[in-house]
C-alpha cells in the first residue's frame, strides 16, 4: 500500500544567525568550523534544581530539595547520597591578589582596580577557570560567560555559552577549565580554554530554507543577526538569486556612515529575505551575503534553498529521515500505511 503523506509546514524556520564577539555556541555550525573557548559538556535536569554546589577532587557535591547529593564527572547524570551538611551558597564574589569580582545581579559586574559596572548583562554568580586567575566566569540567565580581566581597555566578554538548564544562578570552578553551572532547572558541566580563539561571525544554521507556498512574491524568511560579544558593525546585507533582502535594525543610537546596523547582545538586525515573484517551479538557490567589520570574516555567505514539492495528492510520498524534539530520527518507513502529519520547524 502506497501511503500519502499529509505535510503541514508550520515550517517557521527563523534561522538564527549570531554574530558573535570572539565566540559563542560550541554546538552551533560557525563559518570557519572552529571551536569555542566555553564549551557545555552535558547537562542534568533535577527537580527541585540545585541550591548550591562545591567542586573537590573529580567530585561535584550539590544541595537538592534540601539534601547533599554527589555527582561523578564520569557519570554525571547519577547522583548518589553524599551523606553531610549542604554545600554553602556562594557569595557571588572572587578574590585575587587585592582584586574583587563581584556579581551584582541584574545591575551586572563590577570589579576593582581599574574596573566598572557592566550593567548590560546580569551576573548572579562568580569563578576564577583557570588556575592563572586571568579570566572570570560568571551565571547569567541560561549561560555563562567569560571575562578576560586583563584584557588592555579592562575586563572584557570574551564567549557566552548556553549552558541547557533553565536558569543559572551559581556557578563552580576546579581551577583548570573545568566549570559547573546550577540553579532551579539543574546542573551543567561546561570546559573553558581561553586559548581557543573562534570566529567572529558565527550561523546559528549553515544555510535558511525557505517554503513557497504562494510565488507572488510573498514567501519570506527571516533571521535575526546579534553579537554576544563586542558590538559589531555590519556594513551591508545583499542577496544572491532571485531574492531580496530587508535589513531592519533594532538598536539606539546613530549608525556609521553606509552601515545597516550595530549589533551586540541587545541590539539585534532583523533580515527578511523574500523571493521574487514569477519563479519556475521547482528548487531556487541563492545566498545571503553579510558583510562586517570583523576583521577574520569580513564576508559570511549564507545559503538559501526555497522550494515547493512537485507531488500531487497520490503520488507516493518521498522518503524522510528527521529527528524529534528528543532527537530520536523517524523514518517514512517507520509509518508505512499510516497517515502521516509532519510538522518541522525550528526551535532556534
Amino acid at each position: 500500500m502506497t501511503p500519502m503523506l499529509r505535510l503541514t509546514l508550520g515550517l517557521v524556520l527563523s534561522i538564527l544567525l549570531i554574530a558573535c564577539g570572539p565566540a559563542d555556541r560550541a554546538s552551533m555550525s560557525s563559518a570557519g568550523g572552529k571551536a569555542d573557548p566555553v564549551q557545555t559538556l552535558a547537562s542534568a535536569e533535577i527537580s527541585g534544581g540545585v541550591t548550591a554546589a562545591s567542586l573537590s577532587g573529580g567530585t561535584l557535591t550539590t544541595c537538592e530539595g534540601g539534601a547533599a547529593k554527589s555527582r561523578l564527572l564520569s557519570d554525571f547524570a547519577s547522583a548518589s547520597d553524599a551523606g553531610g551538611d549542604c554545600p554553602t551558597p556562594t557569595a557571588g564574589q572572587a578574590e585575587l591578589d587585592g582584586r574583587t569580582v563581584e556579581a551584582l545581579g541584574t545591575r551586572g559586574l563590577s570589579w576593582t582596580g581599574g574596573g566598572s559596572v557592566n550593567t548590560r548583562r546580569p551576573a548572579y554568580d562568580v569563578a576564577f577557570p583557570t588556575s592563572d586567575k586571568r579570566f572570570v566566569v560568571t551565571a547569567s540567565w541560561d549561560r555563562v560567560l567569560l571575562w578576560d580581566l586583563d584584557a588592555e581597555n579592562g575586563p572584557a566578554l570574551m564567549a557566552t555559552e548556553q549552558a541547557g538548564i533553565v536558569g543559572v544562578t551559581g556557578i563552580t570552578s576546579d581551577g583548570e577549565g573545568a566549570v559547573f553551572a546550577w540553579g532551579p532547572g539543574g546542573v551543567a558541566h561546561l570546559n573553558v580554554d581561553p586559548s581557543v580563539q573562534a570566529p567572529d561571525i558565527k550561523l546559528g544554521s549553515t544555510r535558511l530554507i525557505m517554503p513557497r507556498v504562494n510565488d507572488d512574491g510573498t514567501d519570506a524568511s527571516r533571521f535575526v543577526l546579534r553579537s554576544v560579544g563586542p558590538p559589531l558593525v555590519i556594513r551591508s546585507v545583499t542577496s544572491e538569486g532571485p531574492f531580496d533582502v530587508t535589513p531592519e535594525w533594532y538598536g539606539e543610537g546613530e549608525l556609521p556612515e553606509g552601515a545597516v546596523g550595530i549589533v551586540d547582545d541587545f541590539d539585534t538586525l532583523l533580515v527578511e529575505v523574500t523571493l521574487r515573484a514569477g519563479q519556475p517551479a521547482g528548487m531556487i538557490e541563492g545566498a545571503v551575503i553579510i558583510k562586517s567589520d570583523d576583521p577574520d570574516e569580513p564576508t559570511v555567505r549564507v545559503p538559501v534553498l526555497a522550494g515547493r514539492s512537485p507531488l500531487k495528492v497520490g503520488d507516493p510520498a518521498p522518503p524522510y529521515d528527521l529527528p524529534d524534539m528528543d532527537g530520536v530520527r523517524h523514518t517514512l518507513a517507520d509509518v508505512r500505511g499510516k497517515v502521516v502529519h509532519l510538522k518541522l520547524f525550528s526551535a532556534l
